[in-house]
């Protein structure tokens, strides 16, 4: 990941090579992982806030006060991580056809030399 503005980690980009393509293969395996990832975060940013209002007694405002805290880096970390798990998805398939294709000459070129 880049460094933005004032030394603030930018969020990834998906590359432009691979923006074309789009299938349901991609969508499902995204979904699935981005779910994967995210909601153990969410998960335990909401035990963290839960228990920290709870064991200290805080009253309202300030028990959404630290949700806000805690709610924004999580917030921030899955639309991260969800950038990012959604390139990876489209260039494991872009990988694939591509060796499919590779293999698929080779089959040929070898039936040519026989």
């Amino acid at each position: 990941m880049s460094k933005g503005l004032g030394g603030v980690i930018a969020l990834p980009t998906i590359s432009k090579a691979n923006r074309h393509i789009l299938s349901f293969q991609i969508i499902f395996g995204s979904l699935c992982t981005i779910f994967l990832i995210v909601m153990p975060l969410v998960v335990l940013a909401t035990a963290a806030v839960w228990a920290l209002a709870g064991l200290t007694h805080l009253p309202s405002f300030l028990t959404v006060l630290v949700a806000v805290i805690v709610g924004v880096p999580v917030l921030w970390a899955s639309v991260a991580a969800s950038i990012m798990v959604f390139d990876s998805e489209i260039e494991a398939v872009v990988r694939r056809e591509a060796d499919l294709a590779n293999s698929q000459q080779i089959e040929g070129a070898s039936d040519l030399v026989e």
